[in-house]
């Protein structure tokens, strides 16, 4: 399955320790990247208790579909891990689902936080 920028997927991210825990992702390439060079950059989308300058909070009306968030505890809070991209090869991407995307809006804004805490 192929995904475009924007979209939501559900992949299999590698942790720090080297094992893999599937998270929804938010395809960052655009599709002339994700050809050219069989590559997806994508970011992790998480919940997490945890707010901090690295999050960018969600919320359904974001999506052009019905996102509904697994929250763990009501602490929890749907967002963008704005420090959690990875290159993924596009043959070795595993999608076990697509969403659909989010909407232009706010992908801009997450890609601008991303450029406020990545590199700065």
């Amino acid at each position: 399955m192929k995904a475009s920028q924007k979209d939501i997927i559900f992949i299999n991210y590698e942790l720090p320790n080297g094992e893999y825990q599937p998270h929804l992702a938010l395809v960052l390439s655009n599709d002339d990247i994700n050809q050219y060079e069989g590559y997806y950059l994508t970011v992790m989308l998480s919940s997490t208790p945890t707010e901090d300058e690295y999050t960018y909070l969600v919320n359904a009306e974001m999506f052009n579909f019905d996102f509904k968030a697994r929250l763990k505890t009501p602490n929890h809070k749907p967002q963008v891990r704005c420090h959690l991209i990875s290159a993924i090869r596009a043959d070795k991407l595993i999608i076990s689902k697509r969403y659909g995307s989010i909407k232009q809006t706010y992908y801009d804004e997450i890609v601008e936080q991303i450029a406020r805490v990545v590199f700065k």
